[in-house]
């Protein structure tokens, strides 16, 4: 595995769940930051540097969405935006996305690796950013709100105390 794929656990051995490379993704110089899976066959990623898939061009401050058609030692299906980060709001280095959670109501929740300025508000590494969409995709827009306030609960006391994933 590389660090681009997802791996499950049952409790006995690993498996294979998402392979990066099968679908284009190439391990020299990536990492997966976070996942969420929507459904079944329907998953979304962010990445800790830009590259290009196809036709799309992604950066560090946007959301993927992978459609299975195959998952496993064999994934194969199809990319898309899912959120434009740089239509919102975020588009600087530190506002690479780290940590991503999408809620019931559609909600994205998401921290960034060092601060983020979005309209609105501003946010730190300890913090999570909540966006309410309008639209998704190539043409991303919506709302920002602050969601969690990590220095509340004494996460702003020392530098490394970031947060890097979530599941709320």
């Amino acid at each position: 595995a590389d660090d681009i794929d997802i791996l499950t656990f049952d409790g006995i051995s690993w498996s294979m769940f998402f392979d990066a490379t099968d679908v284009g993704i190439n391990s020299s110089g990536q990492d997966l930051n976070d996942f969420v899976l929507v459904d079944s066959t329907t998953v979304l990623l962010t990445f800790r540097t830009a590259f290009t898939l196809g036709s799309i061009n992604v950066d560090p401050w946007d959301i993927l969405q992978f459609n299975a058609t195959s998952l496993g030692s064999d994934t194969a299906g199809s990319f898309s935006l899912y959120f434009d980060g740089e239509d919102v709001g975020l588009d600087t280095t530190g506002e690479t996305i780290d940590a991503l959670d999408v809620q019931p109501d559609g909600t994205i929740l998401i921290s960034v690796t060092t601060n983020a300025s979005v309209p609105g508000l501003t946010a730190a590494d300890e913090d999570l950013l909540a966006f309410t969409a309008t639209s998704l995709g190539d043409s991303t827009s919506g709302s920002w709100t602050l969601y969690f306030d990590g220095s509340d609960v004494g996460l702003a006391d020392t530098s490394g105390e970031d947060v890097d994933s979530v599941d709320v």
